[in-house]
């Protein structure tokens, strides 16, 4: 099953329509989180299993905190009952009206009856391929940025390098 919820969210706007679906709610709690550079909301968010592979690296979640975006929470999709993929679209504040927006897709599990984030994919722009970083199976801290994932992305946007996704360590 699919939930097309376009709805818009816009982490300065109180009053913007809330995603109807609760993966979607959960993305935009996450999104709302790593957009503030919020360590402990963003990492109450994760899965059990990304928590703990984070702990077992001696790391913590850290969001990098986009002080010049908004967001808005686009489709979510539902491959299986129990994990949702939903479409996250930054727009950085400081570029002009009609900008194109970047595109970050938030994994979730089902755990306990709750929506949890367990990874995140985007579009580098340097691959047809998109970045997926596993927060339940994290690279080795060697440099490595995540798996490359077979499948479209959407093209990458001109304007990044204000909104590049930083790895979520420290």
């Amino acid at each position: 099953p699919n939930s097309n919820d376009t709805s818009s969210t816009n982490n300065d706007a109180a009053a913007a329509t809330r995603p109807s679906h609760p993966a979607g709610q959960a993305a935009e709690r996450f999104m709302a989180a790593v957009v503030e550079g919020n360590i402990e909301t963003a990492t109450n968010l994760l899965t059990p299993r990304a928590i703990e592979q984070f702990a077992a690296q001696g790391k913590r979640f850290a969001p990098p905190g986009l002080g010049t975006a908004t967001f808005r929470i686009g489709q979510v999709d539902l491959p299986t009952p129990e994990q949702a993929l939903v479409q996250c679209l930054l727009i950085d504040k400081n570029q002009a009206e009609g900008a194109a927006q970047e595109e970050i897709c938030c994994m979730l599990r089902l755990v306990n009856g709750q929506w949890r984030v367990s990874g995140i994919a985007y579009d580098t722009g340097t691959s047809p391929d998109p970045v997926i970083l596993s927060f339940e199976h994290l690279p080795p801290m060697d440099g490595g940025q995540g798996q490359q994932a077979a499948g479209a992305a959407s093209p990458a946007p001109p304007a990044r390098a204000a909104m590049q996704p930083q790895p979520p360590l420290q």
